[in-house]
């Protein structure tokens, strides 16, 4: 069986990366690891946004390392993330194992051999390189740095002005003394806002519902509100396994929820005094490009019209509804509505196994609800490594939970009794 020429592949020198890095050197020190990273430096997306400025998900109470707590503001700028992050580096003796410039283009796994096979690029040079390991760490992030996601506007091909994607801000672009309307004030919107007043331009934010967009609002930060209060009540069951005791144990739904919403209300209020504190003006609606330079926005008071020769689109994505799936709020759910729960189910069929499906999944399931999980492709965690999605679905079957794999939901039969009650039925093709 051919050795490998390193134990572990980490893919990607962003804070999953380092993070990784560092466990790695800690906890298998006899481990072999080697970090590729495709951009000339450390940070990922803390990179990739070169202009000053903070993100919704910049709080680093909740993504900073547990072994290096962070004690700094809630909430950080990039520098002040970049600087952590090679701190944290210098003291672990991380930088030797990085691998700058080096994109991967494929990995092949071999069962006979246990070995995965790497292709990579050199940036810089152009040379094509294979290495070899045991086990790939993904920690590449989510975004993708070439392009990012621009949705389509009526009006946008009438636009005369020019638009600014947050992600790729042209270093060249001069905004002294224009004016500027940003649309979405989400991790891209609101920092863009920030950086063109701090520039000296004048700075209008249109949000059509909470400052700080869905990641804060209604994705990563209060879903781990939620996955946090479920991890106590988990370890509340186990307390005599730490010589401690607990009973009459139970769960407040309303109270969890409460938190959650709280948590993601004061990071959102933060947003609210930044905006305050460099001088951009908060205009709450819905925005469309109407004319050349000049953005209407539909408001609770009425219509109001911006003008200037330059908007930045920020609006990020959204959810889809499947055909004959579509949610009602009440025995079928969107994300929100599993956010925001007005009861605990008894049973629940979570569609899709990605990263959101399987923390909803996981959040119900502790709390007692009986939940199944349907996935059309042929393991849960698709995106991950296959030995992550294996792993997590031994976990999951040895709490209880039932998952069905290379199945789909075709149809629902929904029955409302009239009361506030009744059942869904779903008809699932394996």
């Amino acid at each position: 069986m051919p050795k490998p020429e390193f134990d572990v592949i980490v893919v990607g020198a962003g804070l999953s990366g380092i993070g990784a890095a560092r466990y790695l050197k800690t906890r298998f020190p006899k481990k072999s690891f080697v970090i590729l990273e495709s951009k000339p430096r450390i940070g990922g997306t803390w990179d990739l946004f070169r202009y000053p400025g903070i993100r919704s998900d910049s709080d680093l109470f909740t993504f900073g390392y547990r072994f290096k707590p962070w004690t700094g503001a809630p909430i950080a700028t990039a520098e002040e993330i970049l600087t952590y992050m090679n701190e944290v580096i210098e003291e672990n003796d991380i930088g030797r194992h990085i691998r700058y410039g080096h994109r991967i283009s494929s990995a092949t796994w071999s069962s006979k051999d246990n070995l995965w096979t790497v292709e990579a690029t050199r940036t810089d040079t152009g040379e094509r390189l294979t290495f070899t390991c045991n086990f790939m760490w993904m920690c590449q992030g989510y975004y993708r740095h070439a392009e990012g996601y621009t949705p389509e506007w009526p009006g946008m091909k009438d636009y005369k002005g020019q638009i600014v994607h947050p992600q790729t801000w042209p270093d060249d672009l001069d905004l002294k003394g224009k004016n500027v309307v940003v649309i979405g004030s989400g991790p891209g919107g609101y920092v863009a806002a920030i950086r063109a007043s701090q520039l000296g331009l004048r700075v209008a934010v249109v949000e059509r519902e909470n400052l700080g967009g869905i990641c804060l609002n209604w994705g990563c930060i209060p879903t781990k509100a939620l996955l946090r209060s479920a991890e106590v009540f988990h370890l509340m069951h186990r307390a005599k396994d730490f010589g401690l005791k607990a009973d009459g144990i139970s769960f407040d739904l309303d109270a969890v929820v409460k938190r959650s919403r709280g948590v993601a209300g004061q990071l959102s209020s933060g947003i609210g005094h930044l905006m305050k504190k460099n001088k951009v003006t908060v205009v709450m609606g819905t925005a469309s490009l109407s004319a050349p330079g000049k953005v209407s926005v539909k408001t609770d008071k009425g219509a109001q019209d911006l003008t200037a020769p330059h908007v930045i689109l920020a609006t990020g994505a959204r959810a889809r509804d499947l055909p004959g799936l579509e949610a009602d709020g009440d025995r079928v759910w969107s994300y929100r509505h599993a956010l925001a729960p007005k009861r605990m189910p008894k049973d629940l069929l979570v569609i899709g196994s990605g990263a959101i499906g399987i923390e909803f999944a996981s959040f119900f399931n502790t709390l007692g609800a009986k939940t199944t999980v349907v996935e059309v492709m042929d393991r849960i965690l698709p995106v991950e490594d296959a030995e992550i999605s294996a792993f997590a679905k031994k976990q999951f079957l040895k709490q209880g939970m039932t998952i069905l794999e290379k199945a789909s939901v075709k149809a629902l039969d929904r029955k409302p009794d009239g009361k506030g009650g009744g059942s869904v039925t779903a008809h699932i093709e394996t």
